[in-house]
């Protein structure tokens, strides 16, 4: 079997406050935890944005994450909901759309678009666990405006339309 370490810096977040969750490499023998657990430190300091840990720590070796990837991160998972861009993203950080997209790539491996659509799609999955939310409002809350185009990107990530997922967690249209 293959584990991962967590480290966690604080417990039971209420409204205001928020969970923090640092992952490492993945150990496979005892004597490695403590390095492990060094990482998931290290994951932890980083103040990631749910959904985008995943780009520290499930490669073979540590990636350390340059301030304008977080800082593109947090654009992302501050402004999601709204017409984004490359563009005004650049914009809000004051730096060449050019040296954003070849910053983000180089030091994240991801295009700045599919880490908006990862972003917008896991928001819309835990928007869609709404009973009183229709499809198109989660659609427009989570930054699509054509219903259509979100499911067709939903159904892309997750390998099921939004109608089908809720489906698949009982809840009903």
């Amino acid at each position: 079997k293959e584990y991962f370490t967590s480290v966690i810096d604080c417990f039971e977040p209420t409204e205001n406050q928020s969970l923090s969750i640092g992952i490492s490499n993945r150990y496979e023998d005892i004597f490695d935890l403590h390095e492990r657990f060094e990482e998931a430190k290290k994951a932890l300091e980083s103040k990631l944005y749910i959904g985008f840990s995943h780009l520290l720590f499930f490669e073979d070796k540590t990636i350390d994450l340059k301030p304008i990837v977080r800082d593109v991160m947090d654009y992302i998972a501050k402004n999601y909901a709204n017409n984004i861009s490359v563009k005004s993203a650049a914009e809000a950080l004051f730096v060449s759309e050019s040296y954003l997209l070849h910053q983000f790539k180089e030091h994240s491996n991801k295009t700045f678009n599919d880490c908006l659509s990862k972003h917008r799609v896991l928001m819309a999955k835990k928007k869609l666990l709404d009973h009183d939310k229709r499809i198109y409002e989660v659609a427009s809350e989570v930054g699509y405006q054509d219903v259509k185009y979100f499911s067709q990107i939903f159904k892309k990530r997750v390998g099921m339309t939004p109608s089908e997922f809720r489906k698949s967690k009982g809840i009903k249209e």
